[in-house]
Order: structure tokens, then C-alpha cells, then sequence
């Protein structure tokens, strides 16, 4: 059974209204402030690095003690706003990690501009569950006359795997930190700034890009048991390696089978991607979905109130149009397969083309 065409303007406004309505109740949710305070500790064997930094800056729009800000369940189910802070200023605790670099008079100087600094602990059905850091550092120089310009930017996508059965929330913060901080001072390694034009999370400034892109998404599939269509909202941080990870958002689904309709909403949304070339990237997507049926034979076969549910474990394969680092349209191809779950039919799989267009904003 196909989806008639004079009903897919509707359709696709139905879902729009549905992704607007849950976007709204979720973030009206109220929620319980806690704080937790993190040690960044400096690591006096470290080499000396190669560039002289002669201040360290915090660009970003946060309290300069705040590391980040992230939500957490505490007791199984209270959500906690948790404010993740240190004693010092962010500023300062990266300034004296490198506080064995040069003198000024001997090597090139440079003044770090603190961006964006984001922690996160991600659990995930694609990947193992793991700790996060996403960091923005601008580097300046200063010409002869003091002035301060910017020559670039490093990105960093920080990862650590979190302990399935000791698991510190608070030592893992630490650790993933610690090992940014590694990271960073291997890139701030070499004394000619040319050199970090080879570096794979190095921007030049200028850039068209954003801290975050805003990447609106439809979906369609044609499969065993019907069709489907899909609409998508996530953002998406700026790249800062070949493999990156992607989660959270909205996705809201139409489904068109025989002999059911249904409306399924998303409960967990992740997406590994891998670029191979500067405007194509494939991408693997894991959903976790539950939903309403609507059933077509209602008329003619009684059905139980536990058929008005659907749950619906979806995964996808796309090969897909997306140019680096900038606005654009985004389009791709691929495989989807669904294991689906009604009472009265029990599971269900079903595989499926799917086809995707959307913009990257």
C-alpha cells in the first residue's frame, strides 16, 4: 500500500506539529539544580611545549569557573541540572598546564581564546558508553603594533570509555579531561605555526561555519511491511576528526503498513558518522521508538488495547551528501531495518530503502 501524494503535504505538517509540540513539553520540564566540582590537576613531568602562550582567555558566554553544564538521573529517576565546576577559573587551570612552555623572546607567542568547552557522559546503542569532552580553542597572535588577530582554531572531540561496573561520574569527568589536556599540548608540540595547518581538527579563521550546526532531516522507506517517513532535528557539533559521534534530539515517525497506521516518537537518537570525503559522509543511525496504531480493519477484527502500542528498534545505513564545515542541503541513500513489536503479531522484521533529504543550517 503506497502513501497517496495528496496526502503527504499533510502528513509531513502533522509531524512538524507533533516534533514543535514535543520540543516545547520537554524543555518546560522543571528540573533540580546540583553542582559538582572537578579537580584539573597538571601534570608537572609533561614535556615542555614549543610555543610560548602568553595568556589564556575565556571567549565563552558561562561563569569562568564553569566547566559545563550537563543533566544526569540521580536515585534511578529524579532529573538534576547539574552545574560542573572548578575552583579555579578554566582560564587559568589551562594557562598553568602549560606553564612550562618557552619564553617569548626565544619562541613564537601565541594567546588561546577558550570558545567552547563542553563535558558530557554519553551512553550509547551504537557505540560503547563513554566520557566526553568538545572543545574550541582559538589561537592569536599579536603584530608589531600589539594587535591581537586570529591565525586559527583547534577542535577537539575527546573520548574516554566509561567503567561498566566502577563507574565514577566525577573521576570519569577527571580522566577525560587529563587526557584533552594530553592532546592539546601534543598539538601546541611544534614552534612554526604552518605546521598546525596539517593537523586534522586545525581551522583557519574566517570560517563559515558554527559552534553547532542545527541539521533538519526527512526520511522515507519503502520496505516488507509498508512505508515509512521520518522527521529528524539534532544539532550536530563541528567536526573535529573523520569519525564522528552525534546523539540526542527529535525524530518523529509515520508508518504505513496493510493494515495499521502509526505515530512513533523517539526515545534515543544516535548517529556515528565517518567522513571520507570532503562532501560525503556515511553514517550508521541507531533509534529506539514507541508509539500509537491506528488500525485499518477495525471494522471487521477486534483487537486488544495492547495493540494500540508499537515499540521499534530502527537502524539505518546511509551514504550521504553533507560538505564539510558549512551550511548547506544534505541528501543520502541507504538501508534501514526495523524490529518491530505489536501484541497481537509479535516481532517483526522489516527491511527497507530509505531516502533522505534535509538542510544543515
Amino acid at each position: 500500500m503506497k502513501i497517496e501524494s495528496r496526502t503527504l503535504p499533510v502528513t509531513i505538517f502533522s509531524l512538524t506539529a507533533l516534533l514543535l509540540i514535543l520540543t516545547e513539553a520537554v524543555h518546560s520540564q522543571p528540573f533540580i539544580r546540583d553542582s559538582l566540582c572537578i579537580t584539573l590537576n597538571h601534570d608537572k613531568t609533561a614535556n615542555s611545549i614549543a610555543m610560548h602562550i602568553d595568556s589564556v582567555i575565556d571567549e565563552r558566554d558561562e561563569a569562568p569557573h564553569v566547566l559545563a553544564r550537563d543533566e544526569i538521573i540521580k536515585y534511578s529517576f529524579i532529573p538534576l541540572d547539574l552545574v560542573i565546576y572548578t575552583q579555579r577559573t578554566l582560564a587559568d587551570a589551562i594557562y598553568e598546564s602549560l606553564s612550562h612552555s618557552p619564553t617569548a623572546d626565544t619562541f613564537r607567542s601565541l594567546t588561546l581564546g577558550i570558545t567552547q568547552f563542553k563535558l558530557t557522559k554519553v551512553t550509547s546503542t551504537l557505540i560503547y558508553p563513554h566520557y566526553q569532552v568538545n572543545a574550541a580553542i582559538n589561537l592569536y597572535q599579536r603584530d608589531a603594533t600589539g594587535e591581537r588577530h586570529c591565525a586559527g582554531q583547534l577542535l577537539y572531540e575527546t573520548m574516554i570509555r566509561a567503567p561498566i561496573f566502577k563507574n565514577n561520574y566525577k573521576t570519569g569527568l577527571e580522566r577525560v579531561i587529563a587526557k584533552w589536556q594530553q592532546e592539546f599540548r601534543a598539538d601546541l608540540s611544534s614552534d612554526v605555526l604552518s605546521d598546525f595547518c596539517a593537523l586534522d581538527n586545525f581551522r583557519t579563521c574566517g570560517y563559515s561555519g558554527r559552534p553547532a550546526n542545527l541539521m533538519i532531516t526527512t526520511n522515507a522507506a519503502i520496505g516488507t511491511f509498508g512505508e515509512t517517513a521520518d522527521l529528524q532535528l539534532y544539532f550536530s557539533n563541528r567536526e573535529a576528526r573523520p569519525w564522528f559521534y552525534r546523539s540526542g534530539g527529535y525524530n518523529v515517525r509515520y508508518r504505513n503498513a496493510d493494515d495499521f497506521e502509526s505515530i512513533e516518537f523517539g526515545l534515543s537518537n544516535d548517529y556515528l558518522n565517518y567522513r571520507f570525503h570532503p562532501n560525503w559522509v556515511f553514517q550508521g543511525k541507531s533509534l529506539i521508538m514507541i508509539g500509537f496504531n491506528r488500525w485499518k480493519d477495525i471494522n471487521v477484527k477486534k483487537h486488544k488495547l495492547y495493540d494500540a502500542m508499537i515499540a521499534d528498534y530502527s537502524l539505518g545505513q546511509l551514504i550521504q551528501f553533507n560538505p564539510f564545515d558549512r551550511s548547506s542541503l544534505v541528501c543520502g541513500f541507504g538501508l534501514q531495518q526495523d524490529v518491530m513489536y505489536i501484541y497481537s503479531k509479535g516481532i517483526q522484521i522489516n527491511v527497507a530503502i530509505q531516502f533522505q533529504a534535509g538542510i544543515k543550517l
